[in-house]
């Protein structure tokens, strides 16, 4: 009685007609395996830590290689497909295992791997909800993400909009931490930060203007009395480093002024949550018309009143010399 292993290890005592069994099974494996390997080496090829399949010349530890000319449809590789995730999180030796969501569950379709760091499965950029589909999943941008997709404000920069409430407030920031004056506010624009020195274009801004989408609309209450009262100043902002000197208003004197002349409401001056004040230059263009129109009726009036004096002290004169005459000739008559 002799001992046989076949398979994994193991000692078992069989009889003569047991050990003439296995070997007559033994035989019948080792000839369907030479089949099977004899029908796949004509496909399947290695190298030492290579593997090639048609291809004698594997260029990678895995190489596939298309044998159809043309490509027909089965030309490529299926790998695993589900429906959910695994319930239980794989470990770190499935570190970057692969594979492919069919969209007939809860995870969007596409090609996912385990990321063991994260611990989580990432969708492939481009793939399912992975990559970026909207400006919200950018590392750089910012956008509302309430899901009704009815108005939603766009920042683009690092920390733009960092302070927005992401609601559907339509603002805009672009550059570097562009934060809108009001956070809770809607249709502001704002271009980078406290910081910039010089902002260009090529040709002028329109300013549109919509009778129909205007109210209470009525003629400008100051104008000369305003201007009158402005201070002119230059200055060098501190964050100029060409140190070249700059024109403009203080806008707490706007303020103020406004203030006296019983105006609280005025929007050329806005002021932001953090009470930084800001001045729209362009409003005072309407503010200077006044103050010119005022102004020269004015000039107009005090010039009607030199005409009316001159005509009177042409009339005058000619008084006088009408009187010089009689004067005159009644002293002839004397003599």
């Amino acid at each position: 009685m002799k001992n046989y292993t076949i398979g994994r290890t193991q000692t078992n005592t069989i009889t003569k007609q047991q050990q003439t069994t296995a070997l007559a099974y033994k035989a019948m494996l080792m000839a369907c395996a030479g089949l099977l390997f004899l029908s796949l080496s004509t496909h399947v090829y290695a190298q030492t830590g290579r593997v090639g399949i048609n291809t004698d010349d594997p260029k990678a530890t895995l190489h596939i290689k298309a044998n159809n000319t043309p490509a027909q449809p089965t030309d490529g590789v299926l790998i695993p497909s589900l429906d959910e995730f695994p319930t239980t999180n794989p470990g770190s030796d499935q570190d970057g295992m692969l594979v492919f969501i069919t969209g007939n569950g809860t995870p969007a379709k596409g090609f996912y791997y385990w990321d063991h760091t994260a611990t989580q499965w990432q969708a492939l950029a481009g793939s399912g909800t992975g990559g970026a589909t909207k400006i919200d999943d950018l590392s750089d941008g910012k956008s509302d993400n309430d899901g009704t997709e009815d108005g939603s404000s766009i920042f683009l920069g690092i920390e733009a909009g960092a302070n927005d409430d992401g609601d559907d407030n339509r603002n805009i920031g672009i550059g570097y931490n562009a934060q809108v004056p009001n956070n809770n506010g809607s249709n502001q624009i704002r271009m980078g930060n406290g910081n910039i020195t010089y902002a260009g274009i090529e040709i002028p801004w329109s300013i549109t203007f919509k009778r129909g989408s205007k109210s209470q609309i009525r003629a400008l209450p100051y104008g000369l009395n305003l201007v009158k009262q402005l201070k002119p100043v230059d200055y060098i902002r501190k964050n100029n480093e060409h140190k070249t000197r700059e024109i403009g208003f203080i806008a707490q004197d706007i303020e103020n002024t406004l203030k006296q002349l019983g105006y609280n409401d005025q929007g050329l001056l806005s002021k932001n949550e953090e009470g930084l004040m800001g001045i729209r230059y362009n409003d005072f263009i309407p503010v200077l018309t006044k103050a010119i129109q005022e102004q020269q009726a004015l000039i107009e009036a005090q010039q009607q009143q030199m005409q009316a004096q001159q005509q009177q002290m042409q009339t005058q004169q000619q008084e006088i010399e009408a009187l010089k005459a009689m004067l005159e000739k009644i002293m002839e008559q004397r003599q």
